[in-house]
């Protein structure tokens, strides 16, 4: 299996179960843990940044946990302020894993995401939460396997 085929198996687990523990599936790929739990670990800090923790806050009622801004995602509407508004929680949860995983698979550094995502405001305390290094390429977690 190539590297690019290996993202594309990673891709597709990080959307057959927004609810899914991260590391159901793995036993049955050759997708190393590391992989699928970067991707969770920052989508959990993120959403707990972005209010996932508030009842009634903005992106609970618009199912969208990483605050996306609207682009075309699956089970989505664009909603108040540019704002995804997805079908359901797991719609959101599955868009935010694919926009991480998608920013990963390039190589973009965790500084580099937060500073798109919110120009890097909380930065310091998603490393403090996840264990990162600002300077990390989510890309170390995405060279799976070796070459053929």
């Amino acid at each position: 299996m190539t590297r690019q085929l290996a993202g594309v198996v990673v891709f597709f687990l990080l959307r057959s179960g927004a609810h899914a523990p991260p590391n159901a599936a793995l036993g049955q790929c050759r997708v190393p843990t590391e992989a699928v739990d970067t991707v969770e670990r920052l989508a959990q800090s993120i959403a707990r940044h972005e209010g996932w923790g508030l009842p009634g806050s903005l992106v609970r009622r618009l199912h969208n946990p990483g605050a996306l801004v609207y682009a075309g995602q699956r089970n989505a509407t664009i909603g108040p302020q540019g704002y995804a508004a997805f079908a359901d929680d797991a719609s959101g949860w599955t868009a935010l894993r694919n926009d991480l995983a998608s920013k990963f698979r390039l190589g973009i550094t965790v500084r580099s995401i937060m500073d798109l995502w919110c120009g890097g405001c909380y930065l310091g305390s998603l490393l403090r939460e996840t264990g990162m290094a600002a300077d990390s390429r989510g890309s170390e977690s995405w060279d799976l396997l070796p070459p053929d």
